[in-house]
């Protein structure tokens, strides 16, 4: 089984009209996040594992030479090749492109911060998926009858011209970045309040 949390919770949701819920689907922290959502989003039978997945990557880029050259790759192909199977590796846009064309699929990255799409395989297919992207982390997208639902409910790729899942997923991004920036408010806050503590502490200390 993939790891994976199901927050249930509404600040991890948006409605699609007359269809659901869209919902992030967590995967753990742990390197292998796009992977793992990748595995979700399009291999719902858990059929690959994550080694496979890597191995279909160094695949792709050992038989392009030409698409996949040292310079796009930021270092010689064979060390990424060797470098993108390992546990500890983590992916990006060059796998969700291999991915893409893999699974024959458009695969859609929505980033929390900018709330930017990145269409990997546009124009190509007729189905898409999508991941969340936080700038370090991905998680998965998934439409649900209802929050709760079991997982085994979910559905993970769309027909390309259900423009309400992509409008949903942005809708979403938003929505999470606004609570990221709650955390981070509340954070600094705390941590301002301390600050405040130890040096009146200091204070009564130093007039002893």
């Amino acid at each position: 089984m993939l790891p994976l949390t199901t927050p249930n919770t509404g600040a991890h949701s948006v409605p699609v009209r007359d269809q659901g819920l869209l919902v992030v689907r967590q995967v753990e922290d742990d390197n292998s996040c796009l992977f793992n959502a990748v595995a979700y989003i399009l291999d719902p039978d858990k059929k690959n594992n994550i080694k496979a997945l890597r191995q279909v990557v160094s695949d792709a880029i050992e038989a392009n030479s030409d698409t996949y050259s040292e310079a796009i790759l930021g270092r010689p192909r064979k060390e990424y090749c060797d470098w993108i199977q390992r546990d500890n590796s983590w992916g990006g846009a060059i796998e969700l492109s291999i991915f893409s064309e893999y699974y024959k699929i458009e695969i859609d990255s929505i980033d929390v911060s900018t709330n930017r799409v990145d269409r990997f395989g546009e124009g190509h297919y007729s189905q898409r998926a999508l991941v969340m992207y936080s700038g370090i982390h991905y998680d998965a997208l998934a439409l649900t009858p209802e929050l709760g639902a079991p997982t085994e409910c979910d559905q993970t790729q769309f027909d390309v011209k259900l423009e309400d899942i992509i409008t949903a997923g942005i809708q979403l991004a938003a929505k999470l970045k606004k609570v990221q920036n709650c955390r981070v408010r509340a954070t600094l806050s705390s941590y301002t309040k301390a600050l405040a503590i130890l040096h009146e502490a200091s204070r009564l200390i130093n007039n002893l």
